[in-house]
């Protein structure tokens, strides 16, 4: 299927979601960024308009979100999903044996509020909490909370070995059964896999196998959203609480103190719990993942384009620096001898003139456009960072932008 049977299948399902007649065709004229983003937002004012539910359900009624029942009362309390097995329903292509995995799951705001939520509720039930982060990468927002959220020797007397896996930063490979059981507590920020990713399913199997007591953060905006923003989702899975290590403290107006239910009411009070209308409707549509497979597929191919291109223009100006791979083949990031960020920031407007092509000055990644942006890490150094894309560009187009980029880094030199 050539890139715009593939595209025009993409716009019609979002078109066929908000009742509007399907194309016959599409080309290069054809304005997809634009197109999507406008009916992304239609279906997110459709979704607004479905669930008229107060923010305190003051009518009582019933809500089923992913087709699920949901329940939710005040807002402060969040909303929860009644069924047993819950995994399916924020990875919906996990494999059968997986399904029935024990835990419960709440979306939240953003991925990086899944990881504070977690990362502060164990805080605050430890004196201290030791995460090994494999290799000593990790992703740099996350790396902020860990920092904010420092031991507290006012907390209850008890320590505990963690482990932080993050899919966006680390090498993987690493990560088996006896590594797992090293540890007593895990967070696995899943962000960077979709639910049918090889490598996240032999993970996850082992977690599973360990029994620990695991929380699975996500962000759904970069790899569960076709490519264009339907609004920030993120979400939190608590598995196999049963096997919760740590004292949990009393609950006022319950004697049934669990783990999954205090993450929830810690979320709730923080206001990161997600609204009905905010959970992306078509997550679990057979359609919708079937081309968003092919997508996330088309964006790893496409990263080892841009790492060529990128080698490229190194080789031409002769410059001293080199591209950092990740297995997620996402992005890719060029660590640099100085910055030239508000150079970079301002030259767009004449990448954009010179390629024909949806390339923005953009700090996430997972979209169908490609993105650059120079970031700074804890110690201060500077980044560029390039995110894949899934547009029709050439190869000499690639190069083109990245001997501008690169040139525009040379004449930047102090």
């Amino acid at each position: 299927m050539n890139y715009f049977e593939r595209k025009r299948l993409e716009i019609n399902l979002l078109r066929s979601w908000v009742d509007e007649a399907p194309l016959a065709a599409i080309d290069g004229q054809f304005n997809l960024l634009d197109e999507k983003i406008r009916l992304m937002r239609l279906r997110l004012a459709q979704q607004c308009s479905h669930y008229p539910v107060m923010l305190t359900n003051i009518k009582q009624e019933s809500i089923k979100v992913l087709s699920k029942e949901f329940l939710t009362n005040y807002s402060r309390q969040g909303g929860q999903f009644t069924s047993r097995e819950q995994l399916s329903i924020f990875y919906p292509e996990i494999t059968n044996d997986l399904h029935a995995v024990a835990g419960t799951g709440y979306f939240v705001k953003s991925g990086q509020s899944a990881n504070f939520i977690a990362l502060l509720f164990l805080q605050s039930l430890a004196e201290e909490i030791k995460f090994e982060v494999p290799m000593r990468v990790i992703y740099f927002e996350t790396y902020s909370i860990m920092h904010y959220l420092q031991s507290n020797t006012g907390r209850p007397l008890s320590r505990c070995k963690g482990l932080f896996i993050d899919s966006g930063v680390m090498d993987l490979s690493g990560i088996d059964l006896a590594l797992i059981e090293a540890h007593d507590l895990i967070i696995f920020d899943t962000t960077c896999f979709s639910s049918s990713d090889a490598e996240f399913l032999r993970i996850l199997r082992a977690l599973q196998k360990s029994q620990r007591t695991v929380f699975l953060t996500r962000s759904h905006l970069k790899l569960d959203s076709l490519g264009v923003e339907y609004g920030a989702l993120g979400s939190i899975f608590v598995m196999n609480p049963q096997s919760f290590p740590l004292p949990l403290p009393s609950e006022v107006g319950s004697t049934d103190v669990q783990a999954e239910r205090l993450i929830m009411k810690l979320a709730s009070i923080a206001g990161v719990h997600a609204q009905p209308h905010e959970v992306y409707p078509f997550l679990n549509q057979t359609t919708f993942l079937d081309l968003n497979r092919t997508r996330v597929a088309t964006l790893k191919t496409n990263m080892g384009r841009v790492e060529r291109a990128i080698e490229k223009a190194i080789a031409h100006y002769q410059l001293p620096l080199s591209v950092e791979r990740y297995g997620h083949g996402l992005y890719c990031k060029v660590r640099l001898k100085y910055s030239f960020l508000e150079r970079l920031r301002s030259f767009f407007p004449k990448i954009q003139n010179a390629l024909s092509y949806d390339i923005f000055h953009s700090d996430s990644f997972g979209y169908d456009f490609l993105g650059i942006c120079e970031f700074s890490n804890s110690e201060g150094a500077s980044f560029l960072r390039v995110t894949s894309f899934d547009t029709d560009m050439p190869d000499v187009a690639l190069d083109t932008l990245f001997l501008m980029v690169l040139g525009l880094y040379e004449k930047s030199a102090p």
